[in-house]
């Protein structure tokens, strides 16, 4: 599994729960559907690394590759 996170600039799906791995890296017109059904459009993906763990100076935090997967309204 892809890890990744859903994030858009909308304010009425701000507290929409989206998905946070993914079978594949999405591409851009994909559709991806928050848990309560509601969906939007992949509009833009952006690879990024984040830390993960325990952060005490960074000597247990890790640095993992994740997708910023950016979601907006789609036509039709």
């Amino acid at each position: 599994m892809i890890e990744g996170y859903c994030f858009t600039n909308l304010d009425e799906y701000q507290k929409e729960c989206w998905p946070e791995q993914f079978v594949a890296v999405p591409r851009i017109g994909d559709r991806v559907q928050s848990k309560s059904g509601r969906t939007l459009k992949v509009v833009g993906i952006t690879h990024v690394v984040v830390k993960e763990g325990l952060d005490y100076g960074d000597h247990f935090a890790e640095l993992v590759p994740r997708i910023r997967i950016e979601l907006h309204m789609h036509g039709g």
